[in-house]
């Protein structure tokens, strides 16, 4: 999926997003290549409480 974004879509960059504690889904991409940036502090609500998210980054090649 990201080759194709980077040649179909001419993508320079690709963004993962998950909820903090979701530690397959950082696991897979950090496999992928991706990068953590950050911590998205209070980022969304679930059932009334805020989660944070992490975000991460993959560059073209």
């Amino acid at each position: 999926m990201c080759e194709w974004g980077f040649t179909a879509l001419e993508a320079h960059r690709i963004e993962w997003w998950a909820m903090v504690g979701s530690t397959a889904s950082r696991a897979l991409a950090e496999k992928l290549g991706f990068t953590l940036e950050g911590t998205l502090r209070n980022r969304s609500l679930v059932n009334g409480r805020p989660h944070d998210w992490w975000v991460g980054g993959l560059l073209k090649p």
